[in-house]
């Protein structure tokens, strides 16, 4: 049972009118097991293609690229310092999201190296293949970006796959995106949208395990890592579902009334014709 706490957790059920415990070894036995038959993310990607057929890949037209800071605490690898963060060893989750906050790409590399560099990692890892669950090509993909991503190199790889790029820009750095304020007001509102990838971190973040990394192989905390996002993923698709039914229901039964009202048109008629 995963809770926000550092460790598994005794979960207890009951059994026979008898309460019964589960030891968190075994658990933790179970879990490095399904990490090593890579279970988790073959289970998130089953899930992320429901989703993009039930939204019919929707929300793919708007995307968002951000990093996130893990503390190493008892973790074994990716442990080097890093200035930015008062010197403290760590590693970097670098995620790629939807218009709805559902990953899409992740990358987990050291905490020292720079943005710059794990942008085309990150699109080039998507978890599934968006144009064949669909059969089309998806629309222009606007993807959003701060400032720490933003160089030549990165616009022109983007450019060159189609991407519609806006990038936030750093204070030394003169940028002018038109001359034309309405397209201005526009990329602002856009650019705004870039929230979507801070609040998916923030969602992330609330459980302690997966903000600090206590595991001490990195298989066990990617394991993790997608399980969360597996939970989520779950939640929102029985949220979709039960809108879409709510939905077919009103359908079926305005088809219902208007076919009601033209039976009693029609009989009325041939009652006037006799």
């Amino acid at each position: 049972m995963v809770t926000k706490n550092t460790f598994w957790s005794k979960s207890k059920f009951e059994t026979d009118d008898k309460l019964s415990t589960i030891n968190g070894k075994n658990l933790n036995k179970i879990h490095n097991k399904l990490c090593s038959k890579g279970f988790y993310d073959y289970f998130y990607k089953k899930l992320l293609e429901e989703y993009v057929g039930v939204t019919d890949g929707k929300t793919l037209n708007l995307q968002a690229i951000d990093g996130c800071f893990v503390q190493n605490v008892y973790g074994e690898y990716l442990y080097k310092h890093n200035p930015a963060f008062y010197n403290k060893t760590g590693m970097k989750n670098t995620a790629l999201v939807d218009k709805e906050g559902v990953l899409l790409s992740l990358i987990i590399t050291e905490s020292t190296e720079s943005d710059q560099y794990l942008v085309e990692k990150t699109v080039d890892n998507y978890f599934i293949d968006f144009e064949k669950i669909l059969n089309r090509k998806l629309e222009t993909v606007t993807l959003l970006m701060d400032g720490g991503y933003d160089s030549l190199v990165n616009l022109l790889l983007l450019s060159d796959k189609g991407y519609n790029v806006i990038s936030g820009t750093k204070a030394n750095k003169n940028f002018k995106i038109s001359e034309d304020e309405q397209i201005n007001e526009e990329i602002i509102k856009l650019y705004k949208c870039r929230g979507i990838v801070e609040n998916y971190f923030a969602r992330m973040k609330q459980y302690r395990i997966l903000r600090n990394q206590f595991e001490k192989t990195m298989e066990s905390y990617t394991g993790l890592y997608m399980f969360s996002n597996c939970l989520s993923l779950y939640k929102k698709l029985v949220h979709l579902e039960k809108i879409i039914w709510r939905i077919f229901k009103i359908i079926w039964r305005e088809k219902r009334k208007t076919k009601i009202k033209n039976g009693n048109i029609q009989r009325k008629s041939k009652e006037y014709e006799n």
